[in-house]
């Protein structure tokens, strides 16, 4: 099954790019800034014929919020998301990150929690976008707060929250 992935068209996502290409991924090339929607519009066409396509919901932020592109890509192409929340412990923070992302060290413990699929009809207003993107975040946290659990961490949408 191929994997479309969607990468930043911005330099720092060449690399990024690159690597998952090696990894044998599908790459396409957008963000919010430049051709975001002309990509989802592609990885909707490519989810008709049979692809995958993971994302992270959030975008170029703010961290841990959904925004409406999922949705709006899982109401065209008529597909489900399954909403998934991972957690790491020992990890090394980045805080020059925009996400502050968080890496494993080795020998750590790494959760993954799937929430059940959700899927979205068509949207007949702005309120049904926004009610679908509040359903898709509190998935999300849902998700996420089991994989902090099961770390033994209490939940926060910052990653700087300390284990209990």
């Amino acid at each position: 099954m191929p994997v479309k992935l969607m990468v930043s068209r911005h330099r720092r996502g060449d690399c990024v790019a690159l690597f998952c290409r090696w990894l044998g991924f599908e790459i396409v090339r957008g963000d919010a800034e430049h051709a975001g929607w002309k990509a989802l519009i592609e990885i909707a066409s490519d989810l008709h014929n049979g692809a995958s396509a993971p994302i992270s919901p959030d975008g170029s932020g703010p961290p841990f919020v959904a925004r409406v592109g999922v949705v709006a890509l899982a109401s065209a192409a008529l597909v489900p998301v399954i909403p998934v929340g991972a957690d790491c412990r020992p990890s090394l923070l980045e805080r020059h990150k925009w996400d502050d992302a968080r890496n494993p060290l080795p020998y750590g413990r790494i959760a993954i929690v799937c929430g059940e699929p959700l899927t979205f009809p068509s949207f007949d207003d702005a309120t049904s976008l926004e009610k679908a993107c509040r359903q898709l975040q509190d998935a999300l946290d849902s998700a996420a707060g089991e994989a902090r659990a099961a770390l033994g961490f209490r939940f926060s949408r910052r990653a700087t929250t300390q284990p209990d």
